[in-house]
């Protein structure tokens, strides 16, 4: 699985302040892999200054399903893989994004 990183030190600076986002990016590759086996993962800096945490991890999920494929899929994999995931940890500032590669 590809990984692309468009602010390395952001991802980390905000990985590193939070133990459970921490873990749930090191269980990530596989999920993605399972609901969309061929795509791959961006990871950058989501930053909201409205939000009650301003920054959160964005993972794009870069696929070449058509958007209501990938709609769906994601849609599984956050019922299925990251609800569980948050009942167990508890809230990681992450966003989940599709992209669709051409």
């Amino acid at each position: 699985m590809l990984y692309e990183m468009s602010d390395e030190p952001g991802v980390k600076r905000v990985a590193d302040s939070n133990q459970l986002l921490t873990q749930m990016l090191e269980s990530l590759p596989s999920a993605i892999q399972h609901y969309f086996p061929e795509a791959h993962l961006a990871l950058d800096v989501f930053r909201d200054p409205e939000e009650d945490v301003p920054e959160k991890i964005n993972v794009r999920v870069c696929t070449q399903l058509t958007p209501s494929q990938a709609v769906a899929g994601r849609a599984r994999m956050i019922e299925q893989w990251f609800v569980p995931f948050l009942k167990e940890t508890g809230d990681v500032p992450v966003v989940f994004t599709m992209e669709r590669l051409r």
